[in-house]
């Protein structure tokens, strides 16, 4: 998986390399801007801590998935499966470039997480798949729906280069090599996407 990830951050910096059409001072500016302002709001607003709040917890009672009433075991489903944001920022891209390769890797990817799981009630399960499916589709058509407008300002570069780094910091959570602030990082990539869009 960790070197899935990085072939996969390599193929979204190249790809939107390929596809800037800003120049190279606006690339690098626009990420830079998204990085820094996405930090600054991110501890303001204190993104981070509640994502790591609720996946810790999660975390936590993953062990007691079986004997969880339906309820508490359908929220800490979709906490695992739906507060993802490399599914969100998969199904945006997928949408942005109209290459739904990314989102399929994604989706096998949670079926093998769900495979994993302890065994619990079956409804939790269905219902998180049904909300997972629902929530990623909707981002994918958002950003099929707002691909033309954001090609056109030279966004899509921007924000692939940027989720890109996600991706690439996705190896160093999973094996705790080193704590990234991943949660700030998907909020970076729409300062970042934000700033390409008035940088003219």
């Amino acid at each position: 998986m960790a070197v899935t990830a990085v072939l996969l951050a390599v193929w979204q910096g190249v790809e939107g390399i390929r596809l800037n059409s800003g120049g190279g001072w606006r690339l690098a500016g626009c990420t830079i801007l998204g990085l820094l302002g996405a930090g600054l709001l991110g501890r303001v607003i204190r993104f981070q801590h509640w994502v790591n709040t609720e996946v810790q917890d999660a975390a936590g009672r993953l062990g007691q998935l079986a004997v969880l009433p339906i309820g508490s075991a359908l929220r800490l489903l979709l906490v695992l499966l739906v507060l993802n944001p490399a599914g969100w920022l998969a199904a945006v891209a997928s949408g942005l470039t109209d290459d739904g390769r990314l989102l399929v890797w994604k989706a096998v990817l949670d079926g093998v997480t769900l495979l994993g799981l302890p065994k619990g009630p079956r409804l939790p399960r269905v219902l998180t798949v049904l909300g997972s499916t629902t929530v990623h589709g909707l981002l994918l058509w958002a950003g099929a729906s707002g691909r033309a407008a954001m090609e056109s300002r030279g966004v899509v570069a921007v924000f692939l280069v940027v989720s890109g780094l996600v991706w690439v910091t996705l190896p160093l959570m999973l094996f705790r090599l080193r704590p990234v602030p991943l949660a700030n990082l998907v909020l970076a990539t729409a300062v970042a996407s934000l700033a390409a869009w008035f940088w003219r």
